[in-house]
């Protein structure tokens, strides 16, 4: 996939959603750069400073954190016309507390924190989509933490299969189940019980 072709997917998924003027829509491949992740890849570790936002034109990525006892825990997974990375450490520049590493060979365009200052304080859309995009995640988050204090994991994995069927063909169990809270065999056992497998 080449730099064009990345930005074509970039433009489709923003123009679905917001109106651009045309002008900032021919523009809008200069603000991004291009980039490859290897399967297996980390784009970035707990303790670097971020530098850049992600948009995902194609792959899957998982950004996840490790508990006291070296327990994987997946916040979440970043798919095609996702945006991954943490502002948070990218706006305050300090170190960053999560992963983010390839699930599948992925191409990434990356708009670099000038650049996203730029966009924010000179396209009034960029800052609305900026707010809006943030919105959203501060509620996925709320609502998931919610549902791993309050759901079972048989319902929380039967939400993630009708929200998400396509991503579970993508992901192995021990991913399905890290991102679920509980050990793989936890969740085998879940899956039995469903399936009687």
């Amino acid at each position: 996939m080449t730099h064009s072709e990345a930005c074509e997917v970039l433009i489709a998924e923003i123009s679905s959603r917001w109106q651009i003027p045309p002008a900032d829509l021919a523009n809008l491949s200069t603000f991004f750069d291009l980039k490859t992740i290897k399967k297996n890849e980390y784009y970035f570790r707990s303790g670097a400073v971020l530098n850049e936002a992600i948009f995902i034109a194609r792959g899957c990525l998982k950004q996840y954190t490790l508990s006291e006892d070296g327990n994987e825990r997946i916040i979440f997974f970043a798919e095609e016309n996702w945006w991954a990375g943490e502002l948070a450490s990218m706006r305050a520049q300090v170190p960053t507390k999560y992963n983010l590493v390839a699930l599948e060979d992925s191409i990434l365009l990356t708009l670099s924190v000038d650049k996203w200052a730029y966009a924010y304080t000179h396209l009034p859309w960029f800052a609305e989509m900026y707010h809006s995009g943030q919105q959203c995640r501060v509620k996925s988050l709320e609502d998931q933490l919610l549902r791993s204090l309050s759901e079972s994991v048989e319902t929380r994995y039967l939400r993630l299969l009708n929200e998400r069927p396509l991503l579970l063909q993508r992901v192995s169990q021990y991913h399905v189940a890290a991102f679920l809270g509980v050990s793989p065999e936890a969740l085998s056992r879940v899956r039995k019980r469903l399936y009687n497998v």
